[in-house]
């Protein structure tokens, strides 16, 4: 079953158990047909959702994953995808959130404007809360150059989003295939869904199977609807 959630201010929530949730028994003969149909139907409830939530299993019964997630994003619906990698390695108890590089500018004003931030963060800190987790944010530098102002900037993040005070801040140079290897091995990670997504393009499931071959544990992949507020 595919979960439509109504998610809208996570943090004034003492567990994810609270978060009110609406869902619909999909066709399996025609899971996105049937996706389409739900869609419209819940946009007209009381609480029209924002959130699509699937897994690995689920999108084995979309032919298009690429195309389905356009057609969300253009009725203003974020998406959570999770997919867990088998490993043999033993994983930290902790959470690792993947942060766009802002290069050459790092101002949190900009950020806060584009993609998955907000939405990320908000799964990071109720998943802290709800597995008792320390989270750490993980960025990219072109140039080492850029180390203080990328600091100040993951501080900002820390400070504006109210994250535990236990939060870490780590920075690699390169990009993130080259500081993936390198990033010490937790249990859940997260991922932003990198832009655009066109019904003819892959870039989304492209990025998500280079990442699956990349590292290992649970790795959710967000993509904001843009109604999430980490200031809320």
């Amino acid at each position: 079953t595919l979960r439509l959630l109504s998610v809208r201010n996570l943090t004034n929530l003492p567990v994810p158990a609270s978060i009110f949730i609406q869902h619909s028994q999909l066709d399996p003969t025609a899971p996105e047909s049937s996706m389409q149909i739900a869609l419209q139907t819940l946009f007209g409830t009381f609480w029209q959702p924002n959130i699509l939530c699937m897994d690995t299993t689920q999108a084995q019964e979309v032919s298009n994953l690429d195309a389905l997630w356009h057609s969300c994003l253009s009725q203003n619906i974020g998406i959570i995808y999770r997919s867990d990698i088998q490993h043999t390695v033993e994983a930290l108890d902790a959470i690792h959130v993947w942060i766009r590089p802002q290069t050459p500018h790092w101002d949190l004003s900009i950020a806060q404007q584009e993609g998955s931030l907000d939405l990320a963060l908000l799964l990071a800190i109720q998943l802290s809360k709800s597995q008792n987790l320390p989270i750490r944010l993980l960025t990219t530098l072109v140039d080492p150059q850029e180390h203080n102002s990328a600091e100040e900037y993951l501080d900002g993040l820390v400070k504006l989003g109210r994250l535990p005070k236990s939060t870490s801040a780590m920075a690699f140079v390169g990009d993130i295939w080259t500081a993936l290897p390198q990033a010490p091995r937790v249990r859940i990670q997260i991922f932003g869904i990198p832009s655009p997504l066109h019904t003819t393009e892959t870039v989304a499931s492209d990025f998500i199977s280079k990442v699956e071959q990349a590292t290992y544990g649970t790795c959710l992949f967000v993509r904001g609807s843009g109604s999430e507020n980490l200031l809320a």
